[in-house]
């Protein structure tokens, strides 16, 4: 199992924000990885990611944006761990 994040700026980088995490999926998940800690596209302003799942409303990932959304950073880290404890604890019981 694998959780992916990554760090961009969509604004200044919106047609390819935080695109090394679709990279890294595109890599590791063809060799039967499982991926965890989807991350939802809402409340972000970017025009285009490879880091977008089919349906295009999740990251493969968590997205941080420093520049645009700083005071966002801390509370999404949490929420995203908060959210990998229960992914992976969720499977370690099955």
């Amino acid at each position: 199992m694998v959780a992916f994040y990554g760090l961009g700026d969509q604004f200044g980088y919106g047609d390819y924000f935080i695109d090394a995490v679709g990279w890294l999926h595109e890599i590791i998940e063809p060799m039967g990885a499982i991926i965890k800690g989807y991350w939802s596209t809402e409340s972000y302003d970017f025009q285009e990611s490879r880091a977008l799942s089919d349906c295009r409303s999740y990251f493969y990932g968590l997205a941080i944006d420093e520049d645009q959304q700083f005071e966002l950073s801390d509370q999404r880290i949490e929420q995203w761990v908060d959210q990998l404890l229960a992914e992976f604890s969720l499977d370690e019981a099955a």
